[in-house]
């Protein structure tokens, strides 16, 4: 009888080792995969189209005047941005030359009058446009920035702002585009004498090809 019941003892002592062994696996196991887990960047936020040209998902945009900006612009501190998100409506009276990223400078004014009185700064490019154009009536959407250049120059702009053509422009500022087809144009190019351009300026809507 002692023999047996050492047996069992030794029995019941294995048991708990290998309990125990099997319970530490499972807590190191845990513990890795949680560590695991840290190492996961967080996911990048989506962003919404829907919400006004605003920097923030839900955040409606201030509708304001070219004047009105300018005004708002400076009461700002130098180089600080506005806590709010503006969209304003003008036309485009200047346009930078370089294009980069799909982004493209300009100025406007409330009229289509040359004026220089917001700068949208790298303005991103709606689907479909490949430059702006001098005398298009757009909305920007975005933060106020109040630059101050090195003559002292107070500059009101909006950075990477959104852009809404409303009415594709002609090429001066006051000048009127006709609307027409690709097929119209080649018509109409087709009269003109070689090397020559047309007095008319026309906004042409057709799709990318090559």
């Amino acid at each position: 009888m002692l023999h047996g019941e050492r047996n069992i003892k030794i029995i019941s002592k294995n048991t708990i080792m290998k309990n125990f062994w099997k319970s530490l696996m499972i807590v190191l196991v845990s513990v890795f995969a949680l560590a695991s887990c840290e190492d996961v960047p967080a996911p990048y936020p989506n962003p919404d189209n829907g919400n006004a040209g605003g920097d923030t998902p839900g955040e409606e945009a201030t509708a304001i005047t070219c004047a009105q900006a300018k005004e708002i612009c400076a009461a700002l501190a130098d180089g600080t941005t506005s806590t709010e998100t503006y969209s304003i409506t003008g036309y485009i009276t200047d346009v930078f030359a370089k294009i980069s990223n799909n982004q493209q400078s300009f100025w406007m004014s409330d009229n289509n009058d040359g004026q220089k009185m917001v700068q949208a700064y790298w303005a991103n490019l709606p689907e479909g446009v490949s430059a702006f154009t001098v005398g298009s009536k757009v909305k920007i959407t975005g933060k106020l920035l109040k630059f101050v250049n090195n003559g002292g120059e107070v500059i009101t702009e909006i950075k990477n702002a959104n852009v809404e053509i409303l009415e594709q422009g002609g090429d001066t500022p006051g000048e009127e585009a006709t609307a027409i087809t690709c097929a119209k144009a080649m018509e109409i190019c087709a009269a003109l004498t070689d090397g020559t351009t047309s007095t008319e300026t026309y906004s042409i809507t057709g799709y990318i090809t090559d």
